[in-house]
């Protein structure tokens, strides 16, 4: 794990950074709490280890704009470092965001028992960052993880457009109805599998809904993304799906397709309502095609 570290004393910032080394972690040391600021805001640090007393901006100073440019889901863990020993001081120190303190003059042995159960709490957080948006049954992200994935990226200007892809499994009520729930969950994994190895790894694939999967593609040719769309359509309705006993069973695949040019604009929510009144299309029309909603191209198959 990369920790930062923070303390004005040159003696101390190398003592700290020798004994986090030691543990196997990657370790970024500041002599400031306003170096500590700059860089904690291009790197997002999971744990960090500051000073309080400092020249300028002291650590408390430092944990309290560190706390306050968070969100919930992605929190470092701040360990403060302080010489005060007095129980308001430190009721101050973890009422400004600090998760744990050691008082100086520390022991080796302390700071690395200290540092070894944050690891653990933030090993933890990761894991639940993680199934907040991961879909269990297909491991793609859910709705929520590919709005976090792609949203940022999607706002920087291209000449290419951006490509967003729903699909959806046809009569996908009559395989749970007609050979249970375990085979319906067979399907959507065999369907995700699909999707996800027939697109580009640059390509966002992600379960939005019960049977419902969305693709978003950047820098896309429109032609070429429809003609492959088209093609894994094909594809989905030849293979043949095993079940737990053996039997075998066939599915189709409805699409709807639409395109953006990428850039502060560009509204995500918007463009997947477009996709899905393109699926909506498809289904209307006989279900098992693409439909393309896209200015000046609009195709169906």
């Amino acid at each position: 794990m990369k920790i930062l570290v923070v303390d004005d004393q040159n003696t101390t910032r190398k003592i700290v950074t020798s004994i986090l080394e030691d543990l196997g972690h990657e370790v970024v040391p500041v002599d400031s709490g306003e170096a500590a600021w700059e860089r904690f805001q291009r790197e997002r640090f999971r744990m960090v280890l500051t000073d309080w007393v400092m020249p300028g901006m002291s650590g408390v100073e430092f944990i309290q704009k560190v706390r306050k440019s968070e969100n919930h889901q992605h929190r470092a863990y701040i360990i403060l470092l302080t010489g005060r020993e007095e129980r308001g001081d430190l009721i101050e120190g973890l009422n400004a965001g600090a998760d744990d303190y050691i008082t100086k003059p520390f022991h080796i042995d302390e700071l690395s028992v200290r540092v070894r159960a944050g690891t653990r709490i933030v090993e933890l957080q990761k894991k639940l960052e993680e199934l907040a948006v991961t879909d269990p049954l297909t491991g793609l992200t859910n709705r929520r993880g590919m709005k976090a994935s792609v949203q940022e990226r999607l706002q920087i200007p291209s000449e290419k457009p951006v490509g967003f892809i729903l699909a959806d499994i046809d009569h996908f009520k009559h395989v749970n109805d007609n050979y249970g729930h375990g085979a319906g969950g067979i399907v959507l994994e065999s369907v995700a599998r699909r999707l996800r190895d027939s697109f580009r790894t640059t390509d966002t694939v992600s379960r939005v809904g019960g049977e419902e999967f969305l693709v978003v593609a950047v820098d896309v040719n429109p032609v070429q993304m429809y003609r492959l769309t088209n093609r894994v359509r094909q594809n989905l309705g030849a293979e043949r799906y095993v079940l737990a006993d053996g039997q075998q069973i066939g599915i189709t695949c409805s699409f709807g397709v639409t395109y953006a040019m990428p850039g502060p604009e560009l509204n995500m929510d918007d463009c997947i309502a477009r996709a899905d009144r393109a699926l909506y299309e498809s289904k209307f029309n006989g279900r098992n095609r693409v439909t393309v909603h896209h200015p000046g191209m609009d195709a169906t198959d």
